[in-house]
């Protein structure tokens, strides 16, 4: 019995978290086989990575699929603790 591949890539990611090639294909307006060549060159185009993020609920974001041009993803920034008092207190 052949083993079932796990998704080594963040594209393979997408596909599994939005039910295979074809459901992530329908979600982007993209046919299945673009996106299977996407999974087999590893990454898809950066002008796509927003779609796919959209259409994995941010599951598999823009900075997962392509850190080589969106980078690292931004940190939230905290509140200093005075900020939130005057903000709680208004």
């Amino acid at each position: 019995m052949r083993q079932k591949a796990k998704a080594d890539t963040p594209i393979q990611w997408a596909c599994a978290e939005a039910g295979g090639q074809l459901a992530l294909g329908l979600k982007i307006g993209r046919p299945q086989q673009t996106i299977s060549n996407w999974v087999k060159r590893g990454y898809p185009p950066a002008h796509r990575c927003p779609d796919i993020e959209k259409a994995t609920n941010g599951k598999v974001t823009r900075y997962d699929l392509r850190p080589d041009i969106f980078g690292e993803p931004p940190r939230l920034k905290r509140k200093h603790k005075d900020t939130q008092q005057r903000d709680a207190a208004a």
